[in-house]
C-alpha cells in the first residue's frame, strides 16, 4: 500500500488512481489535490484542509463524498450530473466547476466563491440560490435569458457577473 505523510506542504497528484480503496490521505495539504481518475468517492476520506484546488473531475456521483469545510483553490466536480448528496464547502477560494449539472435540485452553493461559478449545462435557474459573494463570473450559458434577467433583478450586486 501507499503510505503518505500526515501533512504535505505542496500539491499531491494522483491522476491515474482509479480507486480510493486503501488510500489514506494526509490530514492537510498545502497545495492542490488531483484525484481526477476516481469515478466513485467510495472509501475516500479527504484531508480536513486543502490549501490549493481539489480536482475530482471523474466523479459522476456525490454519493459518499465528504468535502473539506474550506478549499483554498478551485473545486472541480466537472462530471457530476446530479447534486444529490452533495455538501459543498462554505467557502471556495478559486473556481467551482459543476459543468454537467442540468438542474439546481438539491444544490446548495458555498456562501463565498473567490473565482468563477461554472454551471455550463444548467437548463433552468429554478431553485438556484447564488452565493452571497463571488469574485469571478457566473456562467449559465444554457439558462433562458428571461430567467437570467430575473436572477439579475434578485441579485443586483451580482447582475453584471451573470452570463
Amino acid at each position: 500500500g501507499l503510505t503518505l505523510p500526515q501533512s504535505i506542504g505542496g500539491g499531491l497528484h494522483l491522476w491515474s488512481l482509479t480507486s480510493a480503496e486503501g488510500l489514506t490521505l494526509p490530514q492537510s495539504i498545502g497545495g492542490g489535490l488531483h484525484l481526477s481518475g476516481l469515478t466513485s468517492a467510495e472509501g475516500l476520506t479527504l484531508p480536513q484542509s486543502i490549501g490549493g484546488g481539489l480536482h475530482l473531475s471523474g466523479l459522476t456521483s456525490a454519493e459518499g463524498l465528504t468535502l473539506p469545510q474550506t478549499i483554498g483553490g478551485d473545486l472541480g466536480l466537472n462530471s457530476l450530473t446530479s447534486a444529490e448528496g452533495l455538501t459543498l464547502p462554505q467557502s471556495i477560494g478559486g473556481d467551482l466547476y459543476l459543468s454537467r449539472l442540468t438542474s439546481a435540485d438539491n444544490l446548495t452553493l458555498p456562501t463565498s466563491i473567490g473565482g468563477d461559478l461554472d454551471l455550463f449545462s444548467l437548463t433552468s435557474a429554478e431553485g438556484l440560490t447564488l452565493p452571497q459573494s463571488i469574485g469571478g463570473e457566473i456562467f449559465l450559458q444554457v439558462v433562458p435569458e428571461t430567467e437570467k434577467q430575473k436572477l439579475r433583478e434578485q441579485h443586483p450586486d451580482l447582475a453584471n457577473k451573470i452570463y
